[in-house]
């Protein structure tokens, strides 16, 4: 087993055992809301928005930082799904060109570089992705982020800070899979494209 493996277990195992609870914080918000006298004012509602973000954010984690398997399919629907709380409007318009399943493992490479995308788009912007292609025309266009140095170049296989572990994750994706990644800096917007090696 890998350290990139054991890491991968450690995270899928944090995210199902933070699921289970939150779920339960879930249903019994909603069964507050079955009684008006509880479930009203400022309060409940900042509470209710947290565990749906507390939610959407564990089932989001689990695909980009879980162990995932070969040859299960995750369908293309419920990747939006996991993605759209996250990268939402107006900060964030995503555009999809997917086909209707996708290997989780190719899936995970997609949200861990839609993360990656997160960081080089701080005020937001449009992005658009494909099993092999991802574009981006930010708000406030700025030069690449170093943290790209992590996917390939002088950074690569050096420590990193928690918050830039997607860049790490995405090489190891990217280079386990034989794929190489190539960053373009456009005029207006940026991409990032796989290809084989």
């Amino acid at each position: 087993m890998t350290d990139t493996d054991l890491s991968f277990l450690i995270a899928s195992r944090i995210c199902h055992d933070l699921i289970n609870p939150i779920g339960a914080i879930h249903n019994g918000l909603e069964l507050m809301t079955l009684s008006q006298s509880t479930a009203q004012g400022i309060e409940f509602d900042l509470v209710q928005a947290s565990a749906n973000d507390a939610r959407a954010r564990a089932e989001f984690f689990r695909l980009a930082f879980g162990s995932q398997k070969h040859g299960v399919l995750l369908q293309s629907d419920a990747l939006k799904k996991l993605c759209a709380p996250l990268f939402t409007q107006p900060r964030y318009t995503v555009n999809w060109s997917l086909p209707a399943a996708l290997d989780r493992t190719e899936a995970q490479r997609l949200v861990l570089a839609l993360l990656c995308f997160e960081k080089q788009l701080p005020q937001g912007g449009q992005i658009w992705i494909s099993p092999t292609h991802l574009r981006a025309v930010p708000v406030a266009p700025r030069a690449i982020v170093e943290q790209w140095g992590y996917v390939w170049g002088p950074h690569a296989g050096k420590s990193t800070a928690a918050s830039d572990i997607q860049f790490v994750l995405l090489q190891r994706l990217t280079q386990a899979a034989g794929l190489r990644p190539e960053l373009r800096l456009n005029e207006d917007s940026f991409e990032l494209s796989f290809s084989r090696v």
